[in-house]
């Protein structure tokens, strides 16, 4: 089932957990140089599309990235051109203004390269342009190297949570991402798992660094950012026999035993991955009556359902009613969808 794509309003940022899965869970990025050309082609997507990314983990099939969509602002020509360099290998970029310069030759005018750059300017600051593009990108790419024919990823769409953009809210789906390997029993500790932006972060500064500290703010460094990640990683990582709890004042005043937050992420969370939204109670209820529209009438929504304990407060989802509820008291995952 599936659930109604949000996106960041005109003029204002979102941020996003964003899920993309193999073909029938094949693993298809097994091996370091497969999973090193799909975080190339991950990166490439990014700086095409102009957003951040936060947090990342590639799984042998199946893609974690916490990405930060800015408001769409303008393009101009020299911009554009730098970006397409980005995306493209230099023999299909040159394939595609050299089809422009032709097509002005023709025509006499620029109104098909203008339209084609409009296209192109139209894929930028947008959520679904961003997976697209890099799916299509690494698909491409697996394709032409293993002569394989059709997608490799399943079904045409992709799984996205929107968060309320606070830094809790993004440093706990940061360490959802990073313990990823170790709940799969891949890694002991999320250092210890090379392919995830935590394990890249802490071997050597780059990239997955500067992402990492991003999700402060500028004023954090990158020593500080990482006792902040490690700390939340660390009480996760840690397995225990009895479930954590703690009471929660919930709206109208309802009390609540909730598990904590490092109990959660110990384990799979569907909430983390199957619900359109993720964050405060009073975010999601606001958000929800704003874009009531957006979500479909005949389903039944929960709002502010409890996932755990965040800062003394409840980190709360959307969820939808008739999915009914897990034994574990967590509502189960979509079809497909699943942490």
């Amino acid at each position: 089932m599936r659930h109604p794509r949000i996106k960041n309003a005109p003029g204002e940022s979102g941020c996003y957990h964003v899920i993309c899965r193999t073909t029938e869970r094949k693993f298809l990025f097994e091996s370091a140089d497969e999973k090193r050309r799909l975080l190339l082609w991950l990166e490439k997507a990014a700086d095409f599309c102009g957003v951040r990314v936060f947090a990342w983990c590639l799984m042998s099939n199946h893609v974690h990235v916490l990405v930060e969509v800015p408001p769409a602002g303008t393009l101009d020509d020299d911009g554009l051109l730098s970006r397409m360099r980005r995306l493209y290998l230099p023999k299909r970029l040159d394939a595609i203004l050299r089809q422009w310069d032709a097509w002005k030759r023709l025509d006499g005018d620029s109104r098909r390269v203008d339209a084609a750059k409009a296209r192109l300017k139209a894929r930028m600051c947008d959520i679904s342009s961003f997976a697209k593009t890099f799916k299509q990108a690494a698909a491409q790419d697996y394709n032409a190297r293993h002569k394989h024919a059709g997608s490799i990823w399943g079904g045409t769409r992709f799984s996205s949570v929107y968060l309320e953009n606070s830094l809790s809210v993004r440093l706990s789906v940061a360490a959802y991402i990073h313990l990823n390997p170790c709940r799969a029993g891949m890694a002991s500790t999320p250092a210890r798992y090379a392919w995830s932006s935590w394990g890249a972060a802490c071997a050597a500064p780059g990239r997955a660094r500067d992402g990492l500290v991003a999700l402060f703010g500028s004023s954090t460094g990158w020593e500080a950012a990482r006792e902040e990640l490690k700390a939340v990683q660390k009480h996760a990582a840690a397995r225990r026999e009895a479930r954590k709890t703690e009471p929660v004042t919930m709206t109208k005043g309802k009390r609540m035993e909730l598990p904590l937050l490092s109990e959660v992420l110990s384990a799979k969370a569907p909430l983390f991955t199957a619900s359109p939204l993720l964050g405060s109670a009073a975010f999601i209820q606001e958000f929800f009556e704003e874009a009531r529209g957006a979500f479909p009438r005949k389903r039944s929504w929960r709002k502010s359902a409890p996932v755990a304990v965040l800062g003394g407060k409840a980190l709360c989802a959307l969820a939808d009613r008739r999915l009914g509820r897990s034994r574990s008291g967590e509502s189960p995952p979509l079809a497909g969808q699943t942490a």
